[in-house]
């Protein structure tokens, strides 16, 4: 079996993007791809890709193999969390598992969506395309939209999916946050009463009560009553981001979300600047 990298266009300028998380996407695909391809190859490909913003351009990434391939009633689960895609031929490998769901969920979170299109004894194909930002010059890079969360931030993550917690804690984490995550509404009030936090990050639907339910709380019985609370919904319509703020939250954020997003409504939300 053979593995090559390949690169269409040389990209000669200096990008700035989240390396750790694209690396984990990488490495996480690149290897699902060598465990299922005992023969032929498995092939790494970058595409540049121009776009109508001066300082921006998008990358395509694509990893191809000619292995086991996925059968086509799976194909439109395969993401999703803790599914397996057993094997279609004799090989004892266990199922394709969580890795496949935390790449998919990083590559949303860094700006794109991860596909894939198999068939079954020739093979598989993973493919993203994801948005960076180009530093020419220290002037130019000042006009950069990317920011950084105060080393030692403490944060309270509160939502009830599991995978919204492993990645919201993995992202704030490797940033400098100091995380904590809980997945009901009382679970989020024990943590307020015992620790110190500088902000909440809370999803408005929780199993046993609502985000709005825990607002109220925080805003009349903790001993931090003026924290700073962001909102996290699914929901895309105006009408809820007004009735948060409306609320008293100190903003609010659609999910999935891109980490730069959830960045700069932090740094707002702490510093107490208006929401948005």
């Amino acid at each position: 079996m053979s593995l090559a990298f390949i690169g269409h266009d040389a990209i000669t300028e200096t990008l700035l993007g989240d390396r750790l998380r694209l690396t984990q996407i990488l490495t996480n695909l690149l290897q699902n791809a060598l465990r299922y391809t005992v023969e032929g190859s498995v092939t790494c490909t970058v595409q540049r890709h121009v776009t109508t913003e001066p300082r921006q351009l998008r990358l395509s990434f694509s990893v191809r193999d000619t292995g086991i391939g996925i059968a086509a009633e799976k194909l439109s689960t395969i993401f999703d969390e803790f599914t397996q895609a057993k094997p279609t031929s004799n090989l004892s490998q266990d199922g394709i598992g969580l890795g496949l769901a935390i790449s998919s969920r990083l590559v949303t979170c860094l700006g794109g969506t991860l596909a894939v299109e198999s068939t079954v004894g020739q093979g598989s194909h993973f493919f993203f395309t994801l948005p960076f930002y180009i530093a020419h010059t220290e002037a130019s890079a000042a006009h950069q939209p990317l920011c950084q969360l105060p080393q030692g931030i403490r944060i309270l993550l509160v939502d009830d999916e599991f995978m919204n917690r492993l990645l919201g804690y993995e992202l704030l984490s490797s940033q400098g946050g100091k995380v904590e995550v809980a997945a009901d509404g009382q679970s989020a009030l024990l943590y307020l009463q015992q620790h110190a936090f500088d902000v909440v990050l809370l999803d408005i639907n929780l199993p046993d009560m609502s985000g709005f339910d825990v607002l109220q709380w925080i805003r009349q019985h903790s001993p931090n009553a003026n924290i700073p609370v962001i909102a996290l919904t699914a929901h895309t319509n105006a009408e809820v981001g007004q009735q948060c703020l409306a609320a008293g939250m100190n903003g609010f954020l659609h999910k999935p979300s891109d980490w730069q997003r959830l960045c700069q409504i932090i740094l707002k939300a702490v510093n107490r600047e208006d929401a948005v």
